[in-house]
C-alpha cells in the first residue's frame, strides 16, 4: 500500500544517500559502505513486519527500552560527581570484585552455549561429554547445570555491581539510593523475558520441563 511504498521509499533514499556520501568522501571501504546501508535496511524491514504492533514498539521498543539504558547507566554519572575517594578496601572494592565476577561468568557462560549451538549444528567439533545435550536439544552442562540461564544472571549481576559505584560514592555508602531504579527495572525486565523464553523452549523440547524441575532458573545453585 501507499504506506509501505513511503516506508521503502524513504529508507532506499536514505540508504542511498549514506552510500553516495561514502563514494564520494572516498575514506570508506567496501565494509564501510555496506554497513553504512544495513542499519537502515535493517530498520525498514522491522518497521516493514512490526506494523500490527505498533503500540508496542513506539512505547517499549523506542521508548522505554532506551529510558531503561539511560538509567542503568546513570550510576556513572552520579560516581564521577562524587568529591569522596576511591576506597578499594572498602564498598568501592567490593563493587568492583562482585562486577569481575559476574563478568567471568557471563563471559564462560555464553562460550559455552556458543560452543554448544555450533557444534549441534555442526559447525564445530562435537563434545563427548555433551552427547546426551545434543540429543536433548539443550546445555545442561558446564555452568548451565547450576543455572538455566547463568549468563542472564550474570548480566543482571553485572548492573547491579555497577550501581553499587554510585552507592559507594554517597556519605556514608547508601545501597539503596535511588540511582539503583536502572538495575531494579533490569532485573524486572529479565524476569517476564525469562519467562517467555522457556515457555518457547518447554514446548519445542520435550525434557526441558524434567530440567526446570532440577535447575535453578538464574541463580547459581548446585
Amino acid at each position: 500500500n501507499a504506506v509501505d511504498a513511503q516506508a521503502s521509499a524513504t529508507c532506499a533514499a536514505v540508504a542511498a544517500w549514506c552510500l553516495v556520501g561514502s563514494w564520494v568522501r572516498g575514506t570508506y571501504s567496501f565494509v564501510d559502505q555496506l554497513w553504512s546501508v544495513a542499519p537502515v535496511v535493517y530498520v525498514g524491514t522491522y518497521a516493514y513486519y512490526a506494523r500490527e504492533t505498533v503500540a508496542f514498539n513506539v512505547t517499549f521498543i523506542a521508548f522505554y527500552q532506551n529510558v531503561l539504558l539511560l538509567l542503568i547507566t546513570l550510576p556513572a554519572a552520579v560516581a564521577y560527581r562524587s568529591t569522596k575517594g576511591f576506597d578499594l578496601m572498602g564498598a568501592d572494592g567490593a563493587a568492583v570484585a562482585c562486577w569481575c565476577v559476574a563478568f567471568v561468568i557471563e563471559a564462560v557462560a555464553d562460550e559455552q552455549q556458543w560452543k554448544f549451538q555450533q557444534s549441534k549444528r555442526d559447525l564445530a567439533p562435537k563434545v563427548p561429554a555433551w552427547r546426551e545435550d545434543y540429543l536433548r536439544g539443550f546445555l545442561t552442562h558446564g555452568l548451565f547445570a547450576y543455572s538455566r540461564h547463568p549468563n542472564f544472571f550474570a548480566e543482571q549481576s553485572i548492573w547491579v555491581a555497577f550501581s553499587m559505584f554510585a552507592a559507594a560514592s554517597a556519605r556514608p555508602v547508601n545501597y539503596f539510593t535511588p540511582v539503583i531504579i536502572g538495575s531494579v527495572l533490569l532485573i524486572l525486565l529479565f524476569q517476564g523475558s525469562t519467562a517467555f523464553t522457556e515457555s518457547i523452549t518447554a514446548k519445542k523440547y520435550p525434557e526441558y520441563k524434567n530440567y526446570q524441575a532440577c535447575t535453578s532458573a538464574l541463580v547459581l545453585m548446585p
